[in-house]
């Protein structure tokens, strides 16, 4: 059988995996939220403070993992679905959503699960975040140099 020949240019961080990041995240949280048997859960502000993130992050990835429960994310999500289902694409039914239940589109995208990744903050390890962050992140410091 003959060897595939590799073309273009090579990836940058051949050993980045978006989907493996996620899934450790989501675990982390979860394990925090859950709590251990008789110890009380600790609220989503209290998760957030332990583990560098904001308490909206810390929700997003309890609903992408699916073991946040609140009427206000069952509502979005049940009217973000159905707008898919008439066939309006991603933007057009956070629109909808917002204008149904008069939310904004952070307040709205907060309750929906993450669908490519899970965003980080400029001080998590470079390792971790996608290379157009990382080019993002590199021109911004410039920028401010100068």
């Amino acid at each position: 059988m003959r060897e595939k020949r590799k073309r273009g240019r090579p990836p940058i961080k051949p050993d980045y995996c978006a989907e493996k990041i996620l899934q450790e995240q989501m675990e982390i949280v979860v394990k925090e939220y859950v709590g251990d048997g008789g110890k009380r859960p600790l609220s989503l502000n209290a998760i957030g403070k332990k583990l560098n993130m904001t308490s909206v992050k810390v929700r997003k990835l309890l609903i992408t993992a699916g073991v946040y429960e609140s009427e206000k994310a069952e509502q979005v999500a049940l009217a973000f679905n159905r707008y898919r289902k008439l066939g309006l694409d991603y933007s057009q039914a956070v629109a909808a959503v917002m204008d149904e239940l008069k939310l904004s589109r952070p307040s709205v995208l907060s309750y929906l699960p993450y669908i490519k990744t899970v965003y980080f903050h400029g001080e998590c390890d470079k390792s971790k975040i996608s290379v157009g962050a990382e080019r993002i992140r590199r021109m911004r410091e410039k920028a401010c140099q100068k």
